[in-house]
């Protein structure tokens, strides 16, 4: 081949080549340009729409498409053209159809390089002459027309435009392209951060006590169940608060979810607030305000508020009360409160639903705190507790700081029961004023300590209310005597012996009981019961288990008529502490007389009790009668209605007798029977005033076993069965009466029965009136009697003063 031909060829060859490595060049600059405005205009039109930054993922898929997008124009472009083979009969055609005036003698040139063909003289000579020709004309060819370089220059302008723009784009703003570096290249999570003008975030203001909670690294908030959320967000330092803030949220209910916003202003600049009532459903919120907003969410998880399950005290009572038995058992509260005695040395546990991190229980006059925290480790430990102390409201607290270890022992184990040991006292105002750290426990608490228990658990949630334990102390009272003279009156013989009945209370027994006496004005003197208490918390006043009653013989006392004597019952208890407690009996006051005085006094009571059974005599009588004349009411009322009115004047006539009949048996059947239940429960008092006077003689010495048997024979008994025979009988036939009277019934029958029966009732009555009208003479005898012997007494001193005075004149 010609030396101008392989020259020429070859230069075709490298200026193709040169072409397509600058065309492909052009094209990569162009498309990485592209590339850097495309990525720009996505984060900002997100940016512009979300307020967010792209997610790392997007950008990293971005570039990696645009890496492979460039890959490819550089294969595709440059690579694989490049390596395309460029044959010489491929460039001779492409110079021959560019340059007509070769005749193909270009193509003819290569075709028949390497031929080893025999030719013949004339066509060997006709080729050298070709190739002599082409050698002339490739010695003045210029192949740069060969090339169309309108599109690249076009190309490479585009590309040096976008270039320029790029390099113009940084220099004018340079925070827009190290955004752009610190996203696609460095892949940086929050390139945004520091080119906004606004920067929000979010905490939440927990009850009780308007407490700053933070979210924690996951942006998670425990909040307890039904309780209200307000949320408070915050413009950032060194930021620009948003005219508003949109709150969106989402609700995570058990039936599915809601979604929502709200448009929050500031209550104060650069703070807005928002509450959410009775929060019981998981919550996500999201901020967004200017030219911020939140690409992850503020989740508020809903847990359990620690509550208190149980409250109970394990007591330790005072010895004397003999409750060692009951120490073993646990007082529960019942409601809010718990009673326990007072001086009684306690410890409380309050069990509550979760594990707790402190306790703190308000009590008026004192506060006691304890609880743990959590070191740098994560683990936990007890911190320092401590009792603060007021001896008024007004006065300054005074605060005892207390060991760790305090903390230990009240919130021991799984930290689920507070344990704190304690004293109900009366003394405990005064007590505190000496307490230090060594003598705080058991801690003395007042009477009444009304306390307010406050919760912190693990998840940092307080109870919402404090659990309210109110403990009373119950004071030991003193003893309480229940004591009533029995069959004696103010007027006792010298040899009486006085019954008293009763028992004596007391809430954990009665130590100790004996009788006080003062004669007139003397000092009083101790006498012993017949049996002394051994600390029951019922002492009845019984000189044997067969006669219920604690009697005081007055015979020792050798008293004298007319002398007064006071009877006193005392009581004492068995407290050590803030006693005994000793209680004294109302006054039993008697002034002593004669037998004879007493009899005449019980004669005047005889004398007012047969008055009232004549009276009940004479109402009985009444009865009688009233009985005879309902019967023969119901009889005529028979009558009348057998016969029958002809007119109606007679009707009416008929009709008004007959209705004044029936008003009247009606009427006497409630009037007699409220009569004989009137005189029933008077009898019934007739005979326990007799009981009385019997027992009065017996206790006072002045009877006789005729007298008895004759008051027991003739009045008691017969009243008995008076009282528990006859009446109930004859209440039973008048009540009969009535009931035949309401069915319209003859009630002539029950009226029969019941004037049967008010005739034994009178004929019993009148038999014991007759007794007591016969007692009534033997009293007027020994009365009269009583009165002669007066007499001659007086007498018989006048008679010795007279002589007496003789004597000395």
């Amino acid at each position: 081949m010609p030396a101008d031909l392989t020259r020429v060829l070859g230069e075709l060859r490298a200026r193709i080549r040169r072409y397509v490595l600058w065309e492909g060049l052009a094209w990569g600059v162009l498309f990485l340009a592209l590339l850097f405005w495309g990525l720009y205009a996505t984060d900002a039109v997100h940016f512009a729409l979300r307020k967010l930054e792209l997610p790392l993922g997007v950008r990293r898929g971005l570039v990696l498409a645009g890496v492979v997008g460039f890959a490819w124009i550089f294969l595709s472009r440059i690579v694989l053209r490049l390596l395309r083979p460029l044959e010489s009969r491929s460039l001779a055609l492409l110079l021959e159809r560019r340059f007509p005036a070769l005749s193909e003698r270009l193509i003819t040139a290569v075709e028949m390089e390497g031929q080893s063909l025999e030719r013949s003289a004339a066509t060997n000579a006709m080729l050298q002459q070709t190739l002599a020709d082409l050698s002339l004309q490739l010695g003045q060819l210029d192949v740069a027309p060969v090339f169309d370089f309108q599109p690249l220059r076009r190309g490479s302008l585009v590309a040096g435009v976008l270039v320029a723009s790029i390099v113009g784009f940084g220099v004018v703003n340079v925070q827009a392209m190290s955004r752009w570096f610190a996203a696609y290249v460095e892949g940086e999570a929050d390139y945004w951060e520091r080119f906004r003008q606004n920067a929000l975030s979010a905490r939440v203001v927990a009850q009780p006590g308007d407490r700053i909670r933070e979210f924690d690294n996951a942006r998670s908030y425990k909040h307890p169940r039904g309780g209200d959320l307000t949320l408070q967000v915050e413009s950032r330092a060194n930021s620009v608060a948003p005219d508003q803030v949109v709150l969106s949220w989402r609700s995570l209910t058990q039936t599915g979810r809601t979604r929502g916003s709200v448009n929050l202003v500031p209550s104060e600049p650069g703070i807005y607030r928002h509450t959410i009532k009775n929060v019981a459903d998981e919550q996500w919120f999201w901020l967004r305000g200017g030219d911020f907003a939140t690409a992850e969410p503020y989740r508020v998880v809903i847990v359990e508020p620690p509550q208190i399950e149980r409250v109970e005290l394990q007591c330790d009572y005072p010895e004397y009360m003999g409750q060692e038995s009951l120490e073993d058992r646990p007082v529960e509260l019942s409601g809010t409160q718990i009673a326990i005695p007072a001086e009684t040395r306690f410890e409380l546990r309050a069990t509550a639903s979760k594990p707790l991190m402190s306790v703190d229980i308000r009590a008026g006059a004192w506060e006691f705190g304890c609880g743990y925290e959590r070191d740098a480790k994560g683990q936990l430990q007890p911190v320092a507790a401590r009792l603060t102390l007021r001896e008024s409201p007004t006065a300054e607290p005074r605060t005892i700081a207390l060991e760790p270890r305090v903390s230990m022992e009240c919130l021991p184990g799984d930290r689920r029961t507070l344990r704190l040991p304690a004293w109900i006292t009366d003394s405990a105002t005064e007590r505190h004023k000496t307490l230090d750290s060594q003598s705080v426990f058991p801690l003395p608490v007042p009477m009444r300590s009304e306390m307010q228990l406050t919760l912190l658990d693990e998840d940092d949630v307080i109870s919402q209310e404090p659990a309210s334990v109110t403990i009373v102390g119950t004071p030991d009272e003193p003893p309480v005597i229940e004591a009533r003279r029995r069959g004696v009156r103010n007027a006792i013989t010298r040899t009486a012996s006085v019954p008293l009945a009763g028992l004596i209370r007391d809430d954990f027994g009665v130590l100790e009981a004996y009788f006080e006496t003062k004669v007139d004005a003397l000092e009083s003197v101790r006498t012993s019961l017949s049996s002394q208490p051994r600390g029951q918390r019922e002492f009845p006043l019984a000189a044997t288990p067969q006669e219920l009653v604690e009697r005081f013989a007055v015979l020792p006392l050798e008293l004298k008529e007319g002398q007064k004597l006071s009877l006193v019952l005392v009581a004492a208890d068995g407290d050590h502490i803030n006693g005994p407690h000793v209680v004294r009996s109302e006054s039993f006051d008697f002034q002593i007389v004669s037998p004879e005085e007493l009899l005449g006094r019980l004669y005047d009571q005889e004398v007012n009790l047969r008055a009232r059974l004549e009276q009940i005599v004479e109402e009985t009588v009444r009865v009688r009668a009233d009985l005879d004349d309902q019967y023969k009411r119901a009889g005529d009322r028979t009558a009348l209605q057998a016969a029958e009115p002809t007119e109606k004047i007679a009707h009416e006539t008929w009709e008004a007798q007959y209705r004044q009949l029936e008003v009247a048996i009606s009427a006497g059947a409630e009037r007699n029977l409220h009569l004989i239940r009137k005189n029933h429960a008077e009898c019934r008092s007739i005979e326990a005033a007799f009981r009385d006077i019997r027992e009065e003689m017996v206790n006072n010495r002045v009877d006789s076993a005729t007298l008895l048997e004759r008051i027991d024979d003739g009045i008691v008994a017969p009243l008995n069965r008076i009282n528990e025979l006859t009446y109930t009988t004859v209440d039973q036939q008048i009540g009969l009466y009535r009931l035949r009277e309401e069915q319209k019934q003859d009630p002539r029958p029950a009226i029969t029965d019941s004037m049967t029966g008010v005739d034994g009732l009178l004929e019993q009555l009148k038999s014991v009136l007759s007794e007591m009208r016969e007692r009534e003479s033997i009293n007027d005898l020994k009365k009269r009697l009583q009165e002669m012997i007066d007499r001659y007494e007086k007498l018989n001193e006048a008679t010795e003063l007279k002589n007496f005075e003789e004597l000395g004149q």
